[in-house]
């Protein structure tokens, strides 16, 4: 098969499952308005009422990463392909294995929870290489959006780490969808310049 079009396969899917992300993500933000925007963290979104439907956001999600590292695979970007593979599996493992709340340590919570440490661990480092691969792209077609972007970035990297002062912080649920927000537009520009550079 013809390299553009498995490229062209593989930005696509990748660009339509993280849309569907977004939408399962705004509809539980709606739907779910008993849990606290800034307060509670997305995966109490999946337990309970409407739970399949973030549930299902995730593994959109974990699909749209994995489907943008093989982009970087079929490129020749190793380093790219292996961090945002593994960060698409700790996703996936995120939305087959429910969180624990109320302090309640369970084996799915714990590999929820181990999921999602290798979700945030290896994004950032995926990130980085992309920007690094693409920032003459970057900077020709979306300079303002990317500046934003990276400064978010860092500025999230220094609030968003797993230890006890964070997640007694009182807005660590509103961090953390910023977070998760700015890596999912992060993935909408890759897939833009993807288009735009084939």
């Amino acid at each position: 098969m013809n390299k553009e079009i498995v490229i062209n396969i593989l930005s696509t899917g990748s660009f339509t499952f993280i849309i569907f992300f977004l939408i399962s993500f705004i509809l539980v933000q709606i739907l779910k308005g008993d849990l606290s925007v800034k307060d509670d963290f997305i995966s109490y979104y999946a337990l309970g009422k409407y739970r399949s439907i973030i549930t299902l956001g995730f593994l959109f999600y974990s699909v749209a990463q994995i489907l943008l590292s093989l982009y970087y695979f079929v490129s020749n970007y190793y380093i790219c392909f292996v961090f945002l593979l593994l960060s698409g599996l700790g996703m996936f493992m995120v939305s087959i294995f429910p969180a624990d709340k109320d302090n309640k340590a369970t084996l799915t919570g714990n590999l929820h929870f181990i999921g999602a440490i290798i979700y945030y661990s290896f994004i950032l480092l995926g990130i980085t290489f992309s920007l690094m691969l693409n920032i003459n792209e970057i900077f020709k077609y979306y300079t303002i959006i990317n500046i934003s972007f990276m400064t978010n970035i860092l500025i999230l990297l220094g609030l968003f780490t797993y230890n006890s002062k964070l997640i007694r912080f009182k807005i660590k649920g509103l961090i953390q969808k910023i977070y998760i927000i700015v890596a999912t537009f992060w993935m909408i520009i890759m897939n833009l310049i993807i288009w735009k550079i084939k």
